[in-house]
């Protein structure tokens, strides 16, 4: 009968893997729930990101809109004959959703030819924007 000397050996080569592991059970489940946690916060805040740029352009969008309404409401309102104030002027064509307002306010009581125009533009019943200017008649 022969004696193998590397038989002893060999099991606790191969046992050593065993001691190291054993003490780490669970830890691969951490690490993909950790990895999980960090990937899905990554992934709120680019959602995040997405909808205020989304937001911010709509929003430039509709100022823009408001602003093109208003400078051609004004040009409209300066083709128009005088009216002494308080009056109302008639509206251009406008955006669908959109509305808006051209009065005519007193600016001084003692200069009757001095009047001030507001115009108002409105996005489903909310003011969006309002400038005001001065118009005199000569």
């Amino acid at each position: 009968m022969e004696i193998d000397c590397n038989e002893g050996k060999d099991r606790r080569f191969l046992s050593w893997p065993k001691k190291i592991l054993a003490g780490q059970r669970g830890s691969l489940m951490v690490e993909v729930t950790v990895a999980l946690v960090v990937l899905g916060s990554l992934g709120t805040a680019l959602m995040a990101g997405v909808q205020t740029g989304h937001m911010a352009k709509r929003n430039f969008e509709t100022q823009s809109l408001a602003e093109n309404i208003i400078r051609n409401q004004m040009e409209h309102v300066f083709e128009l004959a005088y009216v002494p104030p308080p009056t109302t002027y008639s509206t251009v064509a406008l955006p669908p959703d959109y509305t808006a307002t051209a009065e005519a306010l007193v600016y001084d009581a003692t200069s009757p030819n001095i009047e001030t125009i507001r115009v108002t533009v409105f996005k489903r019943g909310q003011p969006v924007k309002a400038i005001e200017t001065l118009r005199a008649n000569r």
